[in-house]
Formats: C-alpha cells, sequence, structure tokens
C-alpha cells in the first residue's frame, strides 16, 4: 500500500499537515468526470489555482509547500497528460527563450551582426526585452546599447557603443557576476553613478 501510494508517510512531523490536504485534493479529482476534467482552467500547462474558488478546489497554493501534496499534484497534472488535456511537450516562456540563445549563440556572427540583429526588435516594453541565460547572461543591456546605436549613422558612432556596452557589461559583471541578468529588478537609480566612480577609478 505503501509502494502504490494508498499510504503515506510524512517527510517530518510538519508533513503530517499536508496529509489531509493530499487526501481532499485526490478525492477531489476522483471525483471529476472526463467532462470537468476537460473543463479545468489551464495556465503554464497546469491547473490554475488562482482561476478556482476554494468550492471548485480544496487545497490552497500553499499547500503545495507540503511534499505529499507536490507528490499528489504532479501524479494529477501526469493523469491529464494522458488524457490529452495538457502537452507533454510544453515548455515555458523562458525554456523556449533560453533554447533561442542557444541556437543564436551556435550561429557565428561577429559583434556588428549582432549588434544589428538585436536592434532590430523595438524596445517599447519590458517584455520586449530576450529572456537571459546563462549563455548570454547580459543580452538585455546589450540590447539596450544595440537599440540605442540606431540614433546614430555612422559606423564610428556605432562602434562607441558597442565598446561601451562590453564596458558596463564587464563593471555589471563584477557586481552581479555572470549569472543572468534582468534590467527591471537589477537597475536602479544609484547604478550610473556607481558606474561612473567605477569608470573614475580605472
Amino acid at each position: 500500500m505503501i509502494k502504490e501510494e494508498i499510504l503515506v508517510i510524512p517527510d517530518g512531523s510538519y508533513e503530517a499537515a499536508g496529509i489531509e490536504s493530499r487526501r481532499k485534493l485526490l478525492n477531489w479529482y476522483r471525483q471529476l468526470s472526463e467532462k470537468e476534467k476537460h473543463t479545468l482552467p489551464i495556465f503554464g500547462n497546469k491547473i490554475s489555482i488562482g482561476k478556482m474558488s476554494s468550492e471548485q478546489l480544496p487545497i490552497t497554493k500553499a499547500s503545495l509547500r507540503f511534499n505529499v501534496v507536490r507528490s499528489a499534484w504532479d501524479f494529477i497534472h501526469k493523469d491529464l497528460e494522458k488524457l490529452g488535456i495538457i502537452d507533454p511537450d510544453y515548455k515555458s516562456v523562458a525554456e523556449r527563450t533560453s533554447e533561442a540563445n542557444v541556437n543564436r549563440k551556435n550561429y557565428s556572427e561577429s559583434q556588428i551582426e549582432r549588434f544589428h540583429r538585436l536592434a532590430a526588435r523595438e524596445l517599447n516594453a519590458a517584455d520586449d526585452f530576450f529572456f537571459p541565460s546563462k549563455l548570454e547572461p547580459f543580452i538585455q543591456v546589450e540590447q539596450l546599447f544595440a537599440c540605442t546605436s540606431k540614433t546614430v549613422s555612422s559606423e564610428s558612432g556605432k562602434s562607441n557603443y558597442r565598446i561601451a556596452s562590453n564596458s558596463f557589461i564587464y563593471f555589471l559583471s563584477e557586481l552581479y557576476g555572470n549569472s543572468p541578468l534582468k534590467i527591471v529588478t537589477v537597475f536602479d537609480e544609484h547604478l550610473l553613478s556607481r558606474y561612473r566612480k567605477y569608470l573614475e577609478k580605472k
């Protein structure tokens, strides 16, 4: 019964609180008809807890902190995959963007060509930035400089932006390391003054 997960042994005393939530969750799911399963609100290839009332779903998002509840949640989604309600090959936006970044990285291009490509994408909102990855952690910074380089027509002027981009990225790597950097979470009103002091020391 333990092997078939009919009986569950909690990992710790605090996990015992999740057993009841697990029971309610599985009972709720097993009572759904196939038609009702097809009408479940799906977002990001998962059941959207936020789009369901407490009367519809017996657990809250906080319940997923328990291992036993997460295990039951995974079981439900594997069953939804078998029914064709969710896609087993689904990839999140972050995963798709990361793959696109890898493909762009694998394509041999000069920095000039790279700037031309990045400049071709207009930056009107935060969503217009590419998603940074381990291979291209500072791609959003490059986008900023590439787009701004369109304001000058001469090749020497554009070259200045490429040099400035490299210098600023080097500064950011010393400050934050080489982890994927999102501008909206890292840039603040003090960053440029810190960069100026950094340049003065150089």
